[in-house]
């Protein structure tokens, strides 16, 4: 059984962002093994596991939760396995058909509302509000 999870990780070119996110998808590996797996193989590997009480479920959905269980925890292992010789290279970015390049920049802000408050002509040209001096450092 841990053959299989290790020839599948190695068969298959996997993101970075999909490394990142490891449980979620060594639970979605664990899915797709599990509709391959046969049933004598699946009770093999869960026989002697230890389970804890459980609340009114069918044999079926406990055999599901410890087939799904033991199947993420052994992807898991493997891929973990794996993580201590990776390697990562980067391609560089490719646009998604959709996207065309062009960045669209956001709406300017709308314009302030003006201020109807008389400024006072300075002999300068600067324009102050009224009550304002001007002051010169020399």
């Amino acid at each position: 059984m841990g053959m299989n999870i290790e020839e599948y990780i190695m068969s298959k070119e996997w993101k970075f962002a999909e490394l990142l996110q490891l449980t979620e998808t060594s639970r979605r590996v664990a899915q797709e093994l599990y509709e391959e797996i046969t049933v004598v193989d699946m009770i093999n590997n869960l026989w002697s596991r230890r389970i804890e009480a459980v609340d009114e479920i069918s044999f079926g959905q406990l055999y599901k939760n410890l087939a799904m269980e033991y199947l993420t925890q052994e992807v898991m292992d493997a891929f973990k396995k794996y993580f201590e010789s990776a390697t990562v290279s980067f391609d560089p970015p490719t646009l998604l058909e959709n996207q065309t390049g062009i960045v669209e920049e956001p709406p300017l802000p709308p314009k302030p509302k003006t201020i109807n408050k008389k400024l006072k002509q300075n002999t300068d040209g600067t324009d102050l509000p009224p009550g304002v001096e001007r002051v010169e450092f020399k």
